[in-house]
């Protein structure tokens, strides 16, 4: 296919927007569609490819694949071996058997069906994955397999074995326009649903490659006029424009909006604008040409100055941004170019060029299942390291069986826990089942309790748009209130969760909007949110002790902000930095002031059998809430109490369970 410089400055706009995206430059709120306008471009350049070859009679399905691997494995594979050997350095061993794992799956095209299964692309916790943006290379190689297979068929080219004729194209026209048809109504109805499925999958995805595919195919029979060519161009300049800047991470995403930057990009294609200076600048021709190589960088770039605490300044986010345009361009012309022209390992025959090449490949994706196999080689971390690690997977081990039947975590059918009478309950969310263990310790010898936790906010009504089995929350507290009304009135209960971060987002990640949604809608549109909130607050709290239960509220944990075990191991790494890590308690109360207020007028509206448990005391004392001590966490991640932070809350715990358990001994 002859190269199209319109093309090639869309791929420039791309990559520039889902760059300036990531880096939090110049309110590129949207640029994360530049994935699917990077989608629609292949749909459109593989359709001509394939057509074209079974056209002349000469496709090759062995020839499409390897032109296929020729160029997007070289400059992947360069990336995941750097990677894989700095992160031997520079990595503890839980960060870098989660590298291996993520380079094997990259390297084997699965990835994306690996980061479903882990959290959210837009979650805290994905900026930490070095190779999370590989996803969109395993989604397009996946599409290389099956469209092939899918043109040759309603094409009838396996029928004839020869050229396709032309009257086959109108009848491909057709399939690819339903098949789109179905793909984007599954996206559609999926997106509320299951957006990690939505979001990794092919299925859901399926219908913006196709779009390229309708576009190539539509312009063999209407070929834009010349009238035409100016209206559609900047119609769909301004589609792709209104998605960059109109989108941000709270858009359900890819459901209906994605339709923007998908028409957009077709529309552009199908303009063949080749005049278009804004897509014909010699700057955007270069960031087109280097576009694969950009991306592949961009990402690891990022997750670096995360790694270093410098991703919210715009002088280390320019940086970033130059950095990944330099090492694009290296790659390409290093080895991107090179591969591709054969002037990489030229010295040797082209068969053994071909079986080194394999060979390189094949070690790569070994060596990833290796590092994730042997659990991140521990013994290259200094036992200072070893210890932080050990002290994180207790502190998760300890967390108790939630109260819920077969998926523990996932499930809203609530059932008696292996205790048939509890001696407490515990009720929340994360924060719950990571202050079980103290709570139960404070009990005594022999004493348990039940714990029903969720990723929510405990509220029979609530649940976050961000986590797909957050939707299963209502039905899972309904059933965990009832449960609870079923036991004795003087079991207490414990009300646990991160409020703050359902107020204000999570402060390690300011920009994300968890998007709290109430399925009792009556009063939300005429109720401010904090409001509402306050109100779900009250009612549950109020619900929960209108029997003369005794009910807990335990104050909000303070947030650090950072990944505290991670920050103590790369401080330790590289020798940089105190491990002594903490926040003021200016800084706390700066953003749990507002829950503590509701948190006290909850309290004051449902009684005297409800208290708040002031945990500053021992989370805060002289003014300073410490996150590590002796280089040792006091947190498993940036607001989870680890064992050592919650054994600080002990005595509260203690005094507390003592005026009921204590009374039921004597």
């Amino acid at each position: 296919m002859q190269f199209r410089t319109d093309i090639n400055g869309l791929r420039a706009i791309a990559v520039l927007a889902v760059m300036l995206y990531h880096f939090g430059l110049f309110g590129f709120d949207g640029g994360f569609t530049g994935v699917d306008i990077f989608f629609v471009i292949s749909g459109f350049l593989m359709t001509g490819i394939i057509l074209t070859g079974m056209q002349r009679g000469d496709f090759s399905f062995r020839q499409f694949y390897l032109s296929r691997c020729k160029r997007i494995l070289p400059a992947l594979t360069v990336l995941c071996l750097v990677l894989l050997f700095f992160g031997w350095f520079w990595m503890g061993s839980v960060e870098y058997k989660m590298l291996g794992r993520h380079a094997a799956a990259a390297m084997a095209f699965v990835s994306n069906f690996l980061f479903k299964n882990e959290s959210g692309y837009f979650d805290t916790f994905s900026q930490d994955k070095h190779l999370l943006h590989t996803w969109s290379l395993s989604v397009e190689w996946q599409f290389y397999l099956v469209y092939p297979l899918l043109l040759a068929l309603i094409t009838g080219w396996f029928r004839r074995k020869g050229a396709v004729p032309a009257d086959a194209l109108p009848h491909a026209l057709l399939w690819l326009v339903v098949l789109a048809a179905a793909s984007y109504a599954l996206s559609v109805y999926v997106t509320p649903r299951q957006s990690a499925f939505a979001f990794y999958l092919l299925p859901t995805r399926f219908w913006e490659l196709l779009a390229g595919g309708i576009v190539y195919l539509g312009m063999l029979r209407h070929p834009p006029g010349a009238a035409q060519v100016n209206i559609v161009f900047t119609l769909g300049l301004g589609l792709i424009a209104t998605g960059i800047a109109g989108f941000d991470s709270n858009t359900l995403w890819p459901g209906y909006a994605v339709a923007v930057p998908v028409l957009g990009t077709a529309c552009v294609i199908w303009a063949h604008a080749q005049n278009a200076f804004i897509l014909n600048h010699a700057l955007m021709q270069k960031i087109g040409i280097w576009s694969y190589s950009i991306y592949l960088w961009h990402w690891p770039v990022m997750v670096v100055l995360r790694h270093l605490g410098a991703e919210h300044s715009l002088v280390a986010d320019v940086a970033g941004v130059a950095a990944s345009v330099t090492l694009g361009a290296l790659s390409y012309h290093l080895v991107e170019e090179p591969f591709r022209t054969g002037k990489l390992f030229r010295q040797y025959a082209p068969r053994r060029r071909k079986a080194l090449v394999c060979g390189i490949v094949a070690a790569v994706l070994a060596l990833g299942f290796t590092v994730d196999l042997a659990k991140g080689f521990p013994v290259r971390v200094s036992a200072e390291v070893q210890k932080i690690e050990q002290e994180v997977i207790l502190s998760k081990r300890a967390r108790p069986r939630n109260c819920g039947k077969g998926d523990e975590r996932f499930s809203h059918t609530a059932y008696e826990c292996d205790v048939p009478m509890p001696d407490f309950i515990v009720l929340g969310d994360s924060h719950a089942s990571s202050g079980f263990e103290a709570i139960e310790k404070a009990a005594g010898e022999g004493k348990s309790g039940w714990m029903y936790s969720m990723t929510c906010p405990p509220f029979a009504n609530t649940y976050l748009k961000v986590k797909d089995h957050s939707r299963q929350c209502p039905a899972f507290f309904q059933n965990a209130f009832k449960k609870i009304e079923a036991l004795p009135a003087d079991i207490p209960l414990f009300i646990i969760f991160r409020y703050a971060m359902y107020l204000h987002g999570p402060n390690e990640h300011p920009t994300l909007d968890l998007g709290v949604t109430f399925t009792d809608t009556d009063q939300q549109d005429a109720e401010p949110f904090a409001a509402a909130f306050e109100r779900r607050l009250t009612e549950t709290v109020c619900e929960t002790a209108k029997n003369g239960r005794p009910v807990y509220l335990v104050g909000p944990v303070p947030e650090i902000g950072m990944d505290v075990p991670n920050t103590l191991i790369r401080r330790i790494i590289f020798r940089s930095g105190t491990t002594d890590i903490s926040i003021s308690l200016q800084d706390y109360m700066a953003r749990q002031a507002p829950v503590l207020t509701m948190l006290d007028k909850a309290a004051q509206t449902c009684g005297e059998h409800v208290q708040v448990l002031d945990i500053l005391p021992y989370l805060c004392p002289e003014g300073i809430c410490k996150a590590a001590e002796n280089a040792l966490p006091l947190y498993t991640d940036d607001n989870h109490l680890a064992r050592l932070g919650n054994a600080k809350l002990l005595p509260l715990y203690t005094e507390v369970l003592q005026r009921h358990i204590g009374d039921k001994n004597l």
